[in-house]
């Protein structure tokens, strides 16, 4: 079947407004901690009801080209983008509603935080801790966006742990979009090999992913 061209979607700064608009429901002020607990519930529900519960709270930020799309439509490499979009976001936004609120995720900083520099910088200070984190890391950065559930709720998790311990929310949305990418598609660097490097430094890690494996 024939598919149209489309206008170019912005995702990251899509992703910038659905982070931010999950943040302002969580603001203690706010009144739609409702949709929040929705948001938080979609953990512990089947796929299915996943998708239909987060576009009834996110849908209206979600433009007609996505909206438009379904994951059962036969993908080419035009409809690649769309998928990942939907990927990421049903797994980081019932997560970044499971998390502790803080409301420092969203004060301006000079340039975005990775997690893995988030994570180094603050458990790097805590040395009987750091063995374990890095054990748990590694097994994150093996695993494909679909498996990252549960080994990044505990990132997640230990970050919340310190005080101050704040996470850039669009950064995340944003490099877990392009978690599964090729290398060449981003100058040299997968995401995980970025993070890799920004939380072991020149270390030797034996984080290789099985997709890099392949491109040899």
């Amino acid at each position: 079947m024939r598919i149209e061209t489309e206008a170019p979607v912005d995702y990251k700064g899509l992703f910038q407004s659905i982070a931010a608009t999950i943040h302002a429901y969580g603001a203690p002020e706010s009144h739609h901690r409702a949709r929040l607990a929705e948001l938080r519930r979609c953990r512990q529900v089947a796929e299915e009801r996943k998708s239909v519960l987060i576009w009834s709270l996110l849908g209206a930020k979600i433009p007609v080209e996505i909206k438009g799309f379904t994951e059962g439509t036969q993908l080419d490499k035009r409809r690649r983008p769309q998928q990942d979009f939907l990927e990421t976001l049903y797994l980081v936004a019932p997560l970044q509603a499971a998390v502790k609120y803080n409301s420092s995720d969203f004060e301006s900083t000079p340039h975005p935080v990775d997690l893995a520099t988030t994570l180094r910088s603050l458990v790097g200070k805590d040395k009987q801790r750091l063995e374990a984190v890095e054990r748990r890391f590694l097994r994150l950065l093996r695993l494909p966006r679909r498996n990252l559930e549960r080994q990044l709720f505990s990132m997640l998790n230990i970050i919340r742990g310190f005080e101050g311990g704040r996470i850039d929310w669009p950064q995340l949305y944003w490099d877990l979009y392009r978690w599964d990418r090729r290398r060449e598609a981003f100058k040299h660097e997968t995401v995980r090999t970025r993070w890799a490097r920004q939380f072991f430094g020149d270390r030797e890690t034996g984080s290789e992913t099985h997709q890099e494996q392949e491109e040899k």
